[in-house]
């Protein structure tokens, strides 16, 4: 019993606490969420990473997406780059697995146009298969960008609501 009452003391007493379990900054409690900009030839990308951030933001339960007009905070951004390498080949020109990576840039704006909080060139990666048929391979690499747009979209509420 002890040694179980110290473990605990020590964990409460570094700081230690889960990622986003705080508020959302600046005590803003209705949110609008601009449709992200994308900069890419990846055609749809912006309303996938849209949808995905709207969707973590909501359930979060930390703010309410709501019009820009009602709206004390605009969370926007740009999809500044989609980047493709071979990871893995079985000869000098056939792939067996590539890697696709998001880069993303987005700013938090009060009503009147003051920046309260960036982050640039969030980034992340996911491997994907290739195979013979290219339309598997490229349903491989669709699944591949919306898990990348869905661990992207968490990392940035997880930013947003940290409670250091």
């Amino acid at each position: 019993m002890p040694l179980l009452f110290c473990l605990v003391l020590a964990v409460v007493s570094c700081g230690y606490g889960f990622t986003g379990t705080g508020a959302f900054p600046f005590n803003i409690q209705k949110l609008a969420v601009d449709n992200v900009q994308n900069r890419t030839a990846e055609t749809g990308l912006e309303n996938t990473v849209t949808s995905d951030l709207t969707y973590e933001l909501t359930r979060s339960g930390k703010v309410r997406i709501t019009s820009t007009s009602e709206a004390e905070g605009i969370l926007s951004g740009t999809i500044t780059a989609l980047n493709e390498i071979t990871i893995s080949r079985s000869g000098t020109i056939t792939a067996n697995a590539r890697r696709v990576q998001i880069f993303l840039t987005l700013t938090l704006e009060d009503n009147e146009g003051n920046i309260l909080w960036t982050a640039n060139d969030l980034t992340d990666f996911e491997s994907y298969e290739v195979v013979n048929d290219p339309a598997v391979t490229e349903a491989n690499q669709r699944n591949a960008i919306a898990i990348l747009s869905r661990r992207l979209a968490e990392r940035v509420v997880n930013r947003l609501t940290e409670d250091f």
